[in-house]
């Protein structure tokens, strides 16, 4: 038989994939240890200095703040003119190094009145200013410090933290970049930050490359840990991201954020026990902690409990109501748990925000669709090409709703204004050749199906589309051909097994296409197709006592399939059963739905009352 293209392929158009829990971001890892966080001030100076204030510079170099206070002090009482502004400098770096903030601005600002000139005075201004959370200053003094010394690495590295709190993450990762520039040692802050934005950027091979050279499990700093840990979890090699994370935790075993990241490169690693344990304990750690909470439901998520599930990411949204994840996974929740109703009204809320995304539109869509609500997830996609025209993936969903509902000239439309958008999108070339090929265009749904293979040559899945169409086309020669390419790749493929099966006892090579229908059955032992398929090449290569067998077991697992039972019923007269036949054919006959060979059903009816 020829298995329906149909079968195979409609549930490439259905519901949107949810989000994998055992793949979702985790977002920024937080800490608890100033070790992992801001940087030290730079002791360097501009200038030449005194003996009294070289002598105050190695006091801070040797950790003896308030002396080193205290000679700067004497500097400017001994040399008012010629010291003051370096002696300044130094006090105010020793001071906020004692955690005298405050006093410390007052003593940089006045070095920078006495030289204006003073480039590194202004830099750790800028820095203080940053850490108290005075941002346009902080901006104003660091780009002041810049355009004075345009070499300053340590300036280029805090003002790349001041664009980040401004949301500037283009100009961040420059000024990040700046200041590793000759990789200096002192950078490695700098390096780690810029990784971490690299992370969110999802450049995560970026972020490898720039930190796995020198970070190790058991010396490295433990910030650049997390980040390259980060940065693995994200390619999906929780093999070298788990022994980084759990190095982190040993280290700073009280510490939330640690074992917050070895919980969630637990889940990726399908560690599911061990993750609810160590997302359990930075809860202990941190109390009344939602990104904890949140990360523990996805965990439940990703073991289908969707109540505990819920119960956690509840208690995550009831800590952070206006967390826009936290609500996500919430809708996902519902959803997969078979609450659509609810997770309707969450993706709902979602959806008319201001700022909504279009993966908020799709969520809504999506669950309209698991509850059945076919009109109100087409309006929720026609209102996503509205709001985003210039997405193409707004145009995929649909066109893939459409299509779903067999609305096959609507959807190609739609898909091809996907198309002209963006014409190397996979899943729009994949469901624009479906399209196609329901619609009859078989050299259009070829060439569009070519198109997807010509993207990524050795994607199985490209190719057993394009074998189909060929198929459907009746190009059996070339189907036939790429059906074997599809198993040169992935061998196990169970419906081009069958689908090759299917050509090949129609071209009069039963006996090879056994061997391909065999195959296909030990994978997928319950679908009635393949059954079926490896029923008629039996019978076809002279084995009519197992066919009948085997196709009895295909018409048990889809008794109202008449077009299965007229095959029994043929291999039944074949191997002499005549009264069998008889009554399966007249049982296929009586069927409401029509099937491909009724009329040969009839004919053979009609000599078995002879």
């Amino acid at each position: 038989m020829k298995l329906a293209v149909r079968s195979v392929l409609l549930c490439l158009l259905g519901v949107a994939p949810m989000v994998s829990p055992a793949r979702s971001n985790a977002g920024p890892i937080e800490t608890n240890d100033d070790r992992l966080a801001r940087p030290a001030l730079p002791i360097e100076i501009n200038g030449q200095l005194s003996p009294t204030l070289q002598q105050a510079l190695d006091k801070l170099s040797a950790g003896l703040y308030a002396d080193a206070v205290a000679l700067a002090k004497q500097a400017i009482g001994d040399h008012p003119t010629q010291d003051a502004a370096a002696a300044y400098e130094i006090q105010g770096i020793g001071l906020f190094l004692q955690g005298e903030s405050d006093a410390a601005l007052v003593a940089l600002k006045r070095s920078v009145e006495l030289d204006p000139q003073r480039s590194s005075a202004f830099t750790k201004l800028g820095s203080i200013e940053l850490d108290l959370g005075d941002v346009g200053e902080a901006r104003k003094d660091l780009e002041r410090a810049l355009a004075l010394n345009g070499d300053d690495k340590f300036a280029h590295q805090r003002l790349g933290a001041v664009l980040e709190r401004q949301g500037d993450r283009a100009g961040a990762i420059r000024e990040y970049g700046l200041a590793i520039a000759g990789k200096p040692s002192q950078a490695v802050t700098a390096k780690v930050d810029l990784g971490r934005l690299y992370n969110l950027d999802g450049r995560f091979a970026d972020t490898i490359a720039l930190l796995e050279p020198g970070v190790t499990p058991q010396s490295s700093d433990p910030a650049a840990l997390l980040v390259l840990g980060t940065a693995y979890l994200g390619i999906g090699n929780t093999a070298k991201a788990l022994p980084l994370m759990r190095s982190t935790q040993t280290r700073f075993p009280n510490d939330p954020g640690a074992t917050l990241s070895v919980g969630i490169a637990e889940r990726a690693a399908g560690q599911f026990d061990a993750s609810v344990s160590d997302l359990k304990h930075a809860i202990d750690l941190k109390k009344d902690w939602s990104t904890a909470y949140y990360q523990l439901g996805l965990t439940y998520l990703a073991q289908s409990k969707y109540a505990e599930a819920q119960t956690a990411i509840e208690k995550a949204q009831s800590l952070d109501p206006g967390a826009l994840s936290v609500q996500e996974g919430l809708g996902q929740t519902l959803l997969l748990g078979g609450k659509p109703d609810q997770a309707i009204a969450v993706f709902r809320t979602l959806s008319e925000r201001g700022n909504a995304s279009l993966e908020d539109l799709v969520a809504l869509a999506t669950a309209y669709q698991a509850a059945g609500r076919a009109d109100d997830a087409e309006r929720t996609y026609r209102d996503g090409i509205q709001r985003f025209p210039k997405n193409p993936t707004a145009y995929l969903r649909l066109g893939a709703a459409l299509a779903m509902r067999r609305n096959y000239d609507e959807a190609l439309k739609v898909m091809e204004q996907g198309d002209a958008l963006d014409p190397r999108n996979p899943r729009l070339l994949r469901d624009m050749a479906f399209v196609q090929g329901r619609l009859n265009r078989y050299s259009d749904a070829i060439a569009t199906g070519q198109s997807l293979v010509a993207l990524d040559p050795q994607n199985p899945d490209g190719l057993f589309l394009l074998a189909t169409l060929y198929q459907d086309s009746g190009d059996a020669t070339r189907a036939i051909s790429t059906y074997q390419q599809v198993l040169k790749i992935k061998p196990d493929h169970a419906i081009a097994l069958n689908n090759l099966a299917v050509l090949l006892t129609s071209d009069n090579k039963a006996p090879a296409a056994v061997l391909l229908a065999r195959r296909a059955v030990a994978l997928v032992p319950k679908n009635s197709a393949l059954q079926d398929t490896l029923g008629w090449a039996l019978l076809k290569s002279g084995q009519a006592p197992e066919a009948v067998a085997v196709l009895a077991k295909a018409h048990e697992l889809s008794p109202d399939d008449p077009q299965q039972l007229y095959r029994l019923a043929v291999a039944q007269d074949e191997a002499g059963n005549r009264d069998a036949a008889r009554q399966n054919l007249q049982a296929a006959l009586a069927m409401p739905a029509g099937f491909r060979d009724v009329e040969q059903a009839r004919t053979l009816l009609g000599s078995l009352a002879k």
